[in-house]
């Protein structure tokens, strides 16, 4: 019942505006949580697919979401090397990146699936590139306890120097308060860690 309504609101916006990531994703989802095929498109094509289409404001919080199912319990149409496929494509993806915050949550996405493939490194790496797009400081603090993970000692200082110059950024403006003891209790720590 509902799940055929879905399907078929949702068919109808991927018929009206095609060009968007965003409907063909809802689709797949839907697909992952009844176990049936609703979109007829196979990972790799719908990843070429995404490497040209507009930019859209929910493509990247439903790939989270199917990333998030797909731990959960295996999605028979959605393999996480298809995921990767799709979220490189929209890195590619000249709509995207005229737009920082979806870049860098998407660089957070691909840090989150090597999180779960167990990619440290990788994981790392993606938290810096997304921190380039976008300098939120709660991203290089990640990406400083990853490091810090890996005995990565001066990767992880260099990170919580970017948290530090980001928050101290956002302070001057006024629009954020936070006790920024505990970024410097952090790089304390990372300094002691280093010239162990």
């Amino acid at each position: 019942g509902d799940y055929e309504k879905s399907e078929e609101r949702l068919n109808k916006l991927v018929a009206m505006k095609p060009n968007l990531a965003g409907p063909k994703l809802k689709l797949l989802m839907l697909s992952c949580i009844t176990g049936q095929d609703r979109l007829g498109v196979n990972n790799a094509l719908l990843a070429e697919q995404f490497k040209t289409v507009r930019w859209d404001s929910i493509s990247v919080s439903v790939l989270n979401n199917l990333l998030r199912g797909i731990k959960r319990k295996p999605c028979p149409v959605l393999t996480i090397d298809g995921l990767v496929a799709m979220v490189d494509a929209l890195l590619e993806n000249p709509w995207y990146q005229r737009h920082n915050t979806a870049m860098s949550l998407l660089y957070v996405l691909r840090a989150r699936i090597h999180e779960h493939l167990g990619e440290s490194y990788a994981q790392a790496e993606n938290l810096k590139e997304a921190f380039q797009w976008r300098r939120n400081w709660h991203v290089a603090v990640e990406e400083s306890r990853v490091w810090a993970s890996l005995g990565e000692y001066e990767n992880a200082l260099d990170a919580i120097n970017r948290a530090k110059t980001s928050y101290y950024i956002k302070l001057r403006s006024h629009s954020f308060h936070f006790e920024s003891t505990e970024l410097d209790d952090w790089e304390e720590v990372l300094i002691n860690l280093s010239n162990s």
